[in-house]
């Protein structure tokens, strides 16, 4: 049936989220993931994929450490570049203030 096929979908989906996430713990190892915009409105349909793909990550402790949260904040990533940005630019001024 239809619904049958979009929620494989969702979690084939959700393996594929999973997967990106994978690829940022192994590069950055951040304690939060944010997911935002529409997506973020489904995911209750694909987290279990995403946890699924998540449970195969190797470095248990960082797995167990993440936190992915879905937010239905409007304009979530403009907000998180611009707070990137801030924080950026706070380290900057205070590493040439160091005397």
């Amino acid at each position: 049936s239809g619904d049958d096929d979009a929620l494989r979908a969702y979690d084939q989906f959700g393996e594929h989220v999973g997967n990106a996430i994978c690829i940022i713990l192994y590069a950055l190892d951040p304690e939060k993931v944010v997911i935002g915009g529409s997506i973020a409105q489904s995911f209750e349909y694909f987290d279990k994929g995403l946890r699924r793909s998540l449970s195969k990550f190797a470095y248990e402790k960082s797995r167990d450490n993440i936190e992915i949260i879905y937010s239905a904040t409007p304009n979530i990533a403009i907000l998180g570049s611009a707070a990137l940005i801030y924080n950026l630019n706070e380290s900057t001024v205070q590493s040439f203030n160091v005397q």
